[in-house]
């Protein structure tokens, strides 16, 4: 028998919360931070392109997995003695902004050791991840981590696009030194992981509007394509979240949230959800206006795929 690598685990209570970029992921996971027993949550770019790599046959299923619960397992054993936790404000992944900040201040005093490991084990917290993209593999999540779970959020198409053409997630964005997302050099163009097989069609479009959808529809359509692939195998494992509904109806959805990972509110979580302005009231009129301006833009090629992105949405679950 080939040996394999081989990790025995800190924990296996991971919470993979993700979509696309700009579906709601910085909304979502500082209130499942405020859940009892939650954990500050963290970002890990490396596991992400670990699970790309992987997704793309660049690296084996067998290595990817033992990468990801290497570096998980190090975060998770780190986390409870405050050891690369982030301490500036304005970040969003800050413990500065975590509903316990006086815990980690307090952990930087633990001595480091297998009390740690006996600690965790005994309390066994939830794990929350934010990462980019969850749906690209989530076999790969959910066979290193038997426990975890994966909370897929699902935004309005006309609501990511508006998003992406204001962040100008398009062109050089992917060339930029502080870009942490899998791209690939074709010539003197940097494309992103999902599209580098489409290059030729992407190099062709000029208009940003166009290139936004290009590729949030070849990256929801993987990703959705995934979902119902492995929905039957996983079952409770994977959660479909709409944003317009966690974010208009968000206690009724952040229950179920809540019950489905094993957990619940306590008494910081409705201050959370009101520092993330939940419970909103969602404008119709500039989200039409919005969809209006998306659509002059494109051309009929395009009008079509932004059509069967909105298609697509209304009928995912």
């Amino acid at each position: 028998m080939k040996p394999k690598p081989s990790i025995n685990l800190v924990s296996s209570n991971f919470v993979f919360i993700g979509g696309l970029t700009r579906s709601g992921k910085s909304f979502l996971c500082p209130i499942i931070s405020s859940f009892k027993k939650a954990e500050m949550f963290l970002v890990d770019s490396n596991i992400e392109n670990i699970s790309y790599l992987n997704a793309l046959n660049k690296i084996s299923f067998e290595s990817a997995k033992y990468l990801v619960q290497l570096n998980l397992n190090e975060r998770a054993y780190n986390l409870f003695i405050s050891r690369n936790v982030n301490f500036r404000k304005s970040d969003y992944s800050s413990v500065l902004n975590s509903k316990n900040f006086k815990e980690y201040k307090y952990r930087l005093a633990y001595n480091d050791g297998d009390q740690i490991v006996t600690k965790i084990n005994k309390i066994n917290p939830i794990f929350p991840i934010m990462f980019h993209d969850v749906m690209i593999n989530p076999k790969l999540l959910l066979e290193s981590f038997p426990k975890a779970k994966i909370i897929y959020i699902d935004r309005d198409p006309t609501d990511l696009v508006n998003e992406w053409v204001k962040k100008k997630y398009f062109g050089d964005f992917f060339s930029n030194p502080r870009n942490v997302t899998l791209s690939y050099k074709i010539g003197k163009k940097t494309v992103p992981y999902w599209c580098f097989n489409k290059f030729k069609t992407y190099i062709k479009i000029r208009n940003n509007f166009e290139k936004v959808v290009f590729f949030i529809n070849n990256l929801s359509s993987i990703q959705k394509k995934n979902y119902r692939k492995f929905k039957k195998k996983y079952k409770k494992r994977l959660i479909i979240v709409k944003f317009d509904d966690l974010a208009t109806n968000s206690n009724k959805i952040l229950k179920i949230i809540s019950n489905t990972i094993g957990t619940k509110f306590t008494k910081k979580t409705n201050f959370f959800i009101k520092k993330e302005k939940g419970n909103r009231k969602i404008n119709y009129k500039i989200k039409k206006k919005n969809r209006q301006k998306i659509l002059r833009s494109l051309s009929p090629r395009f009008q079509e795929i932004f059509y069967n992105l909105e298609k697509e949405y209304k009928n995912f679950k």
